[in-house]
């Protein structure tokens, strides 16, 4: 959140939230780790906070856990089956937009 530039392997979770050449680099080799670490500082600090709040920030997740605890509570009704009257904006919509 303090808008570091992560360096990491293209491995794992890295992918899914790391914006390669944005908010940090995923590396493979040894030459690729020191060349990132030679070039994060020309990466933009304030769009690497920005991201990481709007998708990070307890704003945010509040509502990730808020959708997941909903449904665990549906699994001591009908489950699977269970109708509300809203459908899960939140989710259907994505958590960012």
């Amino acid at each position: 959140m303090a808008g570091t530039p992560a360096i990491t392997t293209d491995f794992g979770a890295f992918p899914e939230t790391v914006e390669h050449g944005k908010t940090g680099f995923r590396c493979h080799t040894l030459n690729e780790f020191v060349w990132a670490a030679q070039n994060a500082p020309a990466l933009n600090p304030l769009y690497i906070r920005e991201r990481a709040v709007a998708r990070y920030s307890m704003d945010v997740v509040r509502w990730q856990y808020q959708t997941y605890f909903e449904r665990l509570a549906d699994l001591w009704g009908k489950g699977w089956y269970s109708l509300h009257k809203d459908a899960d904006e939140y989710w259907l919509r994505g958590y960012y937009g």
